[in-house]
């Protein structure tokens, strides 16, 4: 920034407050009363606080395990990815209803919760979309839909491709 100290405050000004809108809009989604939202890492607050040019911020959600520490101590057999498949789709379908396509669906941002609920995480390339259709170019390359990749226009089915690639994944390699 060229030593320009407004220029760099101003910087991270902004991508604090995007962390903060993201938080905004991941209350909405975990805590709706819609079936979809369980399927949701739960917000339950935030702190952004600012003091001279450093910023923190603190998210507060629900405890879960990652689907590898899940899978440490759970079998990973047909039904349990069936379990999966269909919680992660109900949560997606949650998003798609509310106007959030997640864009980064893979294993490494699904969750379970104490019970056994998958959930997904992770909303840090999300897109709130007031129309059908988005074209950043974002999430994980493994996973993502052709239309992504290819820098198309596409809609909410990209989540549903990519949850495809986690299924198949699962049942072909665990």
């Amino acid at each position: 920034y060229g030593g320009d100290r407004e220029l760099m405050e101003s910087f991270f000004d902004q991508v604090a407050n995007k962390f903060v809108a993201e938080t905004e809009s991941l209350r909405r989604l975990s805590n709706s009363d819609e079936l979809g939202s369980r399927n949701i890492i739960r917000y339950i607050d935030h702190v952004a606080s600012k003091r001279d040019m450093e910023w923190e911020i603190v998210i507060v959600m629900e405890y879960v395990m990652s689907l590898k520490e899940y899978f440490a101590s759970h079998r990973l057999d047909v039904g349990t990815v069936v379990n999966l498949g269909i919680g992660i789709a109900t949560g997606l379908e949650h998003c798609h209803k509310m106007k959030v396509i997640h864009r980064d669906i893979k294993d490494d941002n699904i969750f379970a919760d104490a019970r056994g609920d998958f959930k997904i995480g992770d909303f840090g390339v999300a897109n709130m979309y007031s129309a059908t259709r988005a074209s950043t170019r974002v999430g994980t390359p493994y996973f993502m839909a052709p239309e992504v990749h290819k820098g198309e226009e596409y809609n909410a089915g990209v989540d549903l491709y990519s949850l495809g690639i986690v299924l198949y994944k699962l049942f072909n390699y665990g």
